[in-house]
């Protein structure tokens, strides 16, 4: 019998922002952005292009989860597979943005 990595699941562990914490099982094989896009429809996110998905690399540096490689190109090496939800970029003009969720306003 051959085992095939790309068949296997994967239960990924995500934190969020506020230390709150989702668990997802996904393919191996699955692209990253198909985990991205169940964590921003969870979140009921629109603005998905501020945010990403960070873990520890082999070398212990923080790396940015790839949407366009495999979950199992990228973190197959993972013990815990636990990944963080975090800011990428920032936006000059918080009022430009399409979901309120994504803006904070005081």
């Amino acid at each position: 019998m051959v085992f095939s990595l790309s068949n296997r699941l994967f239960n990924i562990g995500v934190h969020y922002l506020d230390d709150n914490k989702s668990y997802f099982q996904m393919k191996a094989r699955a692209q990253g952005s198909e985990l991205f896009d169940c964590i921003c429809h969870l979140l009921g996110l629109e603005d998905k292009d501020y945010f990403g998905l960070q873990f520890i690399d082999r070398n212990g540096n923080l790396a940015w989860l790839d949407n366009e490689k495999t979950l199992k190109k990228q973190i197959w090496h993972l013990k815990n597979r636990e990944l963080l939800f975090r800011v990428k970029f920032y936006i000059p003009d918080p009022s430009s943005l399409v979901n309120e969720f994504t803006s904070v306003r005081s």
